[in-house]
């Protein structure tokens, strides 16, 4: 039987290994422990994606037997610091972000920013908030600032902000939506689920989408293996093209999910 560790890291992935080798950085966080057995098994299972893990999952997992190796999850529980962060974020967070999206909507720039500011002083949602005060300066024609944390990070600001910000969006319009990695969001559009992802290139930003059908991924843009996109596909898709310049959306109350509910 192995003890296994789940992290976050800071780019948002989700990383396993052996709780006795883990190593967990400053700016990284544990998300539960599972029990786990060697299995035959060789290729990835997840039974509920709403869950971080359940009994029953396969999973590749760093460490075992040296290079790493597959196991099935008997038993996970997660950590209850992780759960009381997400409680505090959800709780104190997210009223400082949306009173700055709020603030941002009728155009009051500068009490956004001091709202954005707050929330980013605060340790919610940082980059999200860094990037959402820098929208703020730009509307009022001023020098674009970001937290001294951030100053070569720019990129990764924004893919974070842009990526939570559709899936926010998504949750407005009535969607199921996720978002379990700094630049990737999970949806459920009319029974169908999209991955999308956000990538920075020579200071714009790109987006894909698939959607996914079992363990088949379909390009959405892609004539040739998506020829007739559905009603869903073009919703997704329309979405994607005008989600770098989405105004600020408002946090769920209990803040974004990492993982579809």
């Amino acid at each position: 039987m192995y003890e296994i560790c789940v992290k976050k890291t800071a780019q948002g992935e989700r990383v396993l290994g052996l709780a006795e080798t883990m190593r967990i950085d400053p700016e990284e966080r544990v998300l539960g422990y599972a029990r786990a057995e060697k299995t035959d098994k060789t290729r990835y299972y997840c039974r509920d994606k709403s869950l971080i893990l359940s009994p029953g999952d396969v999973v590749f997992v760093n460490g075992i037997e040296g290079g790493g190796g597959w196991v099935e999850i008997v038993e996970f529980t997660r950590d209850e610091g992780d759960k009381d962060a997400a409680d505090r974020a959800g709780a104190q967070g997210v009223p400082l972000y949306n009173q700055g999206v709020g603030l941002y909507g009728e155009n009051r720039y500068s009490e956004a920013i001091d709202a954005f500011n707050a929330c980013y002083r605060a340790g919610f949602f940082p980059k999200q908030a860094a990037y959402a005060a820098s929208l703020c300066q730009q509307a009022l024609g001023v020098d674009v600032t970001v937290p001294q944390e951030f100053a070569d990070q720019t990129d990764r600001v924004g893919t974070a902000f842009i990526a939570a910000n559709l899936a926010c969006k998504l949750i407005q319009d009535g969607h199921r939506a996720a978002q379990p990695g700094e630049s990737s969001v999970l949806a459920v559009v009319d029974g169908a689920t999209y991955d999308i992802r956000v990538a920075s290139l020579f200071g714009s930003f790109m987006l894909n989408a698939w959607r996914k059908e079992g363990d088949r991924t379909i390009p959405l843009t892609d004539s040739g293996l998506n020829p007739r996109p559905t009603a869903a596909d073009q919703r997704v898709i329309s979405l994607v093209q005008e989600a770098a310049s989405l105004p600020p959306q408002p946090l769920p109350a209990g803040g974004l999910p990492d993982a579809l509910a």
